[in-house]
Protein backbone atom coordinates (compact mmCIF):
# COMPACT_ATOMS: atom_id res chain seq x y z
CA UNK A 1 0.00 0.00 0.00
CA UNK A 2 1.27 3.45 -0.85
CA UNK A 3 1.40 5.99 1.96
CA UNK A 4 3.36 8.98 3.14
CA UNK A 5 4.75 9.25 6.66
CA UNK A 6 3.57 12.46 8.31
CA UNK A 7 5.12 11.91 11.76
CA UNK A 8 7.05 9.14 13.46
CA UNK A 9 8.17 8.37 17.01
CA UNK A 10 9.54 5.17 18.49
CA UNK A 11 6.07 3.81 19.35
CA UNK A 12 3.75 5.56 16.91
CA UNK A 13 3.53 6.59 13.31
CA UNK A 14 1.08 8.84 11.52
CA UNK A 15 0.59 8.11 7.83
CA UNK A 16 -1.52 9.60 5.07
CA UNK A 17 -3.08 7.38 2.43
CA UNK A 18 -3.46 8.49 -1.20
CA UNK A 19 -6.67 10.17 -2.39
CA UNK A 20 -7.42 7.20 -4.63
CA UNK A 21 -8.17 5.06 -1.57
CA UNK A 22 -11.75 5.61 -0.44
CA UNK A 23 -13.19 5.84 3.07
CA UNK A 24 -14.23 2.18 3.10
CA UNK A 25 -10.73 0.99 2.23
CA UNK A 26 -9.22 3.32 4.83
CA UNK A 27 -11.56 1.91 7.47
CA UNK A 28 -10.72 -1.62 6.32
CA UNK A 29 -7.00 -0.89 6.61
CA UNK A 30 -7.51 0.47 10.13
CA UNK A 31 -9.60 -2.56 11.12
CA UNK A 32 -7.00 -4.95 9.71
CA UNK A 33 -4.18 -3.17 11.53
CA UNK A 34 -6.13 -3.19 14.82
CA UNK A 35 -6.22 -7.00 14.66
CA UNK A 36 -2.46 -7.27 14.14
CA UNK A 37 -0.26 -8.41 17.03
CA UNK A 38 2.02 -5.66 18.28
CA UNK A 39 -0.32 -2.83 17.34
CA UNK A 40 -1.97 -1.23 20.36
CA UNK A 41 -4.27 1.33 18.77
CA UNK A 42 -5.17 2.70 15.34
CA UNK A 43 -6.84 6.09 15.06
CA UNK A 44 -8.40 7.07 11.75
CA UNK A 45 -8.64 10.67 10.56
CA UNK A 46 -11.31 10.92 7.86
CA UNK A 47 -10.62 14.48 6.73
CA UNK A 48 -6.98 13.79 5.88
CA UNK A 49 -7.27 10.05 5.07
CA UNK A 50 -4.74 9.52 7.81
CA UNK A 51 -4.00 6.76 10.28
CA UNK A 52 -2.15 7.04 13.57
CA UNK A 53 -0.74 3.70 14.61
CA UNK A 54 0.46 3.14 18.19
CA UNK A 55 2.63 0.03 18.15
CA UNK A 56 5.28 -2.06 19.89
CA UNK A 57 6.93 -3.25 16.67
CA UNK A 58 10.34 -2.43 15.23
CA UNK A 59 10.13 0.26 12.53
CA UNK A 60 11.26 -2.12 9.77
CA UNK A 61 8.59 -4.68 10.69
CA UNK A 62 5.86 -2.06 10.70
CA UNK A 63 6.94 -0.67 7.31
CA UNK A 64 7.01 -4.17 5.86
CA UNK A 65 3.52 -4.81 7.26
CA UNK A 66 2.17 -1.57 5.74
CA UNK A 67 3.70 -2.33 2.33
CA UNK A 68 2.15 -5.81 2.34
CA UNK A 69 -1.35 -4.33 2.54
CA UNK A 70 -2.38 -4.61 -1.09
CA UNK A 71 -5.65 -4.10 -2.93
CA UNK A 72 -6.83 -7.70 -2.52
CA UNK A 73 -6.12 -7.78 1.22
CA UNK A 74 -7.91 -4.46 1.71
CA UNK A 75 -10.87 -5.62 -0.38
CA UNK A 76 -11.26 -8.73 1.79
CA UNK A 77 -10.93 -6.66 4.97
CA UNK A 78 -13.50 -4.20 3.60
CA UNK A 79 -16.00 -7.02 3.04
CA UNK A 80 -15.36 -8.33 6.56
CA UNK A 81 -15.92 -4.86 8.08
CA UNK A 82 -19.12 -4.48 6.05
CA UNK A 83 -20.44 -7.88 7.23
CA UNK A 84 -19.61 -7.09 10.88
CA UNK A 85 -21.35 -3.72 10.59
CA UNK A 86 -24.47 -5.27 9.05
CA UNK A 87 -24.63 -7.90 11.80
CA UNK A 88 -24.24 -5.23 14.48
CA UNK A 89 -26.94 -3.03 12.94
CA UNK A 90 -29.30 -5.99 12.76
CA UNK A 91 -28.80 -6.65 16.48
CA UNK A 92 -29.21 -2.94 17.32
CA UNK A 93 -32.53 -2.79 15.49
CA UNK A 94 -34.22 -4.79 18.25
CA UNK A 95 -32.76 -2.92 21.25
CA UNK A 96 -35.11 -0.40 22.85
CA UNK A 97 -33.33 0.53 26.09
CA UNK A 98 -30.76 3.30 25.46
CA UNK A 99 -28.46 1.97 28.21
CA UNK A 100 -28.30 -1.46 26.61
CA UNK A 101 -27.82 0.20 23.21
CA UNK A 102 -24.89 2.22 24.53
CA UNK A 103 -23.29 -0.91 26.00
CA UNK A 104 -23.78 -2.77 22.71
CA UNK A 105 -22.08 0.05 20.78
CA UNK A 106 -18.95 0.12 22.94
CA UNK A 107 -15.98 -0.92 20.88
CA UNK A 108 -17.82 -0.59 17.58
CA UNK A 109 -17.80 2.25 15.12
CA UNK A 110 -21.26 2.78 13.68
CA UNK A 111 -22.00 5.87 11.66
CA UNK A 112 -25.02 7.98 12.56
CA UNK A 113 -25.97 7.89 8.87
CA UNK A 114 -26.15 4.10 9.01
CA UNK A 115 -28.33 4.10 12.12
CA UNK A 116 -30.63 6.80 10.74
CA UNK A 117 -31.07 4.91 7.46
CA UNK A 118 -32.47 1.90 9.31
CA UNK A 119 -36.24 1.68 9.76
CA UNK A 120 -37.73 1.39 13.22
CA UNK A 121 -39.61 -1.67 14.27
CA UNK A 122 -43.38 -0.94 13.78
CA UNK A 123 -44.23 -2.08 17.33
CA UNK A 124 -41.60 0.26 18.76
CA UNK A 125 -42.88 3.10 16.57
CA UNK A 126 -46.42 2.53 17.85
CA UNK A 127 -45.29 2.58 21.51
CA UNK A 128 -43.31 5.76 20.90
CA UNK A 129 -46.33 7.46 19.32
CA UNK A 130 -48.55 6.48 22.26
CA UNK A 131 -46.00 7.73 24.76
CA UNK A 132 -45.63 11.08 22.95
CA UNK A 133 -49.40 11.49 22.70
CA UNK A 134 -49.73 10.70 26.42
CA UNK A 135 -47.09 13.31 27.29
CA UNK A 136 -48.78 15.92 25.09
CA UNK A 137 -52.18 15.18 26.61
CA UNK A 138 -50.76 15.48 30.13
CA UNK A 139 -49.22 18.85 29.28
CA UNK A 140 -52.43 20.14 27.71
CA UNK A 141 -54.98 18.87 30.21
CA UNK A 142 -53.28 18.92 33.61
CA UNK A 143 -53.11 22.15 35.61
CA UNK A 144 -49.67 23.79 35.90
CA UNK A 145 -48.83 22.64 39.49
CA UNK A 146 -49.69 19.04 38.61
CA UNK A 147 -47.60 19.28 35.41
CA UNK A 148 -44.60 20.48 37.42
CA UNK A 149 -45.01 17.64 39.91
CA UNK A 150 -45.43 15.10 37.09
CA UNK A 151 -42.28 16.26 35.30
CA UNK A 152 -40.33 16.39 38.57
CA UNK A 153 -41.37 12.79 39.23
CA UNK A 154 -40.16 11.84 35.72
CA UNK A 155 -36.78 13.47 36.36
CA UNK A 156 -36.38 11.69 39.71
CA UNK A 157 -37.22 8.30 38.23
CA UNK A 158 -34.89 8.68 35.22
CA UNK A 159 -32.27 5.98 34.93
CA UNK A 160 -28.77 7.23 35.61
CA UNK A 161 -26.47 7.56 32.63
Amino acid sequence: MHYTVEHRTTNSIRIRLPKTIGDDRTEAAAALLRKTAGIKKVTRYRATRGLRIDHELPAATLEKLLKELNGETLRMAEEEVHEEREALLERLRHIEDPHILEAALQGHRVDFRELSARKLDPALKRRMRLRILGEAAADLLLPAPVQVAYHAWQIVTLKSL
